[in-house]
């Protein structure tokens, strides 16, 4: 594997945002899986073809909210590391096209996502943790993970920003 340390933990983190909210909002998680190759490049195991699909059977606001979670779960990863740009780019472009096809609000998912995921940040980790180690887990074991842990839906994180904000 020809991950470094750092970007393996980068990874790690941007796949578990994925895998956090795609079994949360009952997309059709199979597995996480991390490797690389040549440079270092590295590649999602469960990543797409499947998002125009899945916007046709699933929610489209789940399927977006899925496609921005890497990024916004790499912001958990500390210390910062380098932006995953070329990986980062494709999800970009997805969610993109998401959004234009379906005419939803790409910056309000992003907010909704950033939300929700940092209200989730223990989960994330525990997630990552584990992808990191194994560089593969499947759903069934995500799963696992995440009944040990509390997850914070996105109306408690609104409620606890604002209660935040106004002390």
């Amino acid at each position: 594997m020809n991950l470094e340390h750092d970007e393996k933990r980068l990874v790690s983190y941007h796949e578990a945002g994925h895998a956090l909210i795609g079994i949360y909002n009952g997309l059709p998680v199979r597995w996480i899986e991390i490797y690389g190759y040549g440079g270092g490049e590295v590649r999602n195991a469960w990543w797409f073809g499947y998002a125009r699909r899945w916007t046709e059977r699933y929610a489209p606001v789940a399927v977006l909210e899925f496609v921005l979670a890497g990024r916004a779960a790499e912001s958990l990863c500390h210390p910062p590391y380098k932006v995953l740009v070329q990986h980062c780019r494709k999800d970009e472009a997805i969610a993109n096209r998401i959004a234009r096809e379906t005419g939803l609000d790409i910056h309000a998912a992003r907010s909704d996502v950033e939300t929700f995921i940092e209200a989730n940040a223990p989960v994330v980790a525990a997630l990552a943790e584990v992808i990191a180690a194994e560089r593969a887990l499947g759903a069934w074991q995500a799963r696992r993970i995440l009944k040990g842990h509390r997850i914070v839906s996105l109306a408690e994180a609104r409620h606890a920003q604002k209660i935040s904000a106004s002390s």
